[in-house]
């Protein structure tokens, strides 16, 4: 019977331990992302002799409408193609005449490509509350007959709420042309909608983990002292 108490110990701690760690309720919490906005011009000097004036060629415009929306806090849960985004994209003039304003003036010739990096970042609040800011890298490749515009995936943001790590993660967006030009300038583009991905970890709570070590150390301490006293051979 010397193993009772042992046993005894073990079992009332692991009930404790398990009862302090039993899953959370699931609830649901809302999410909503801020906007950005972003304008593109040339980083050329617009001369006073272009077709359009000095002011003509103000560049495209790229500008995110934050969503919103909600999902469960559950431990391991994932949700994939959440709406974070819509990108509203406006092409416009984009000087780019340089390397001696095209040879002084050869209209024939294309303007040289331009190559916009940009990133975006739109705040985040979850119930109400601001966490932090996401963001996500973009393309805009301005030419002499269209425009074009990416997003890459990622990165992830990770946020700590009520007890849970919260990771999204923005989809990538693959290239896209400039396609409607019956107005303008500006031409405003079709919207995008930009999605991604929600995952879900609860924080072990310190109670857990702290009453986890005080039983491995009554375990060990009680084995220690059932060794000393078996006799010796």
């Amino acid at each position: 019977m010397k193993g009772t108490g042992i046993t005894a110990i073990g079992l009332m701690l692991g009930l404790i331990c398990l009862g302090l760690a039993a899953p959370r309720q699931a609830q649901a919490v809302s999410f909503a992302f801020g906007d950005w906005s972003q304008q593109f011009p040339s980083e050329y000097e617009v001369p006073s002799d272009a077709p359009h004036g000095p002011d003509g060629y103000p560049g495209d415009t790229v500008a995110l409408e934050g969503a919103s929306g909600s999902f469960a806090l559950v431990d391991g849960a994932w949700y994939e193609d959440v709406q974070f985004s819509t990108t509203h994209w406006a092409i416009d003039y984009t000087w780019g005449g340089d390397e001696d304003y095209v040879e002084a003036h050869n209209w024939n010739a294309p303007w040289p490509e331009l190559n916009f990096d940009f990133v975006t970042e739109l705040d985040l609040s979850l119930g109400g509350t601001y966490v932090g800011t996401m963001t996500q890298a973009g393309h805009l490749r301005s030419e002499w007959e269209n425009d074009h515009l990416s997003f890459d995936a990622g990165p992830t943001s990770a946020f700590v709420y009520d007890g849970f790590v919260v990771r999204f993660t923005p989809y990538a967006v693959a290239e896209i042309s400039g396609s409607d030009f019956s107005d303008g300038p500006p031409w405003n583009q079709p919207d995008i909608t930009m999605k991604g991905r929600v995952d879900v970890e609860a924080i072990p709570e310190p109670t857990t983990l702290m009453t986890g070590a005080l039983l491995l150390g009554m375990l060990g301490a009680a084995k220690l002292r059932s060794l000393r006293k078996r006799p010796k051979a």
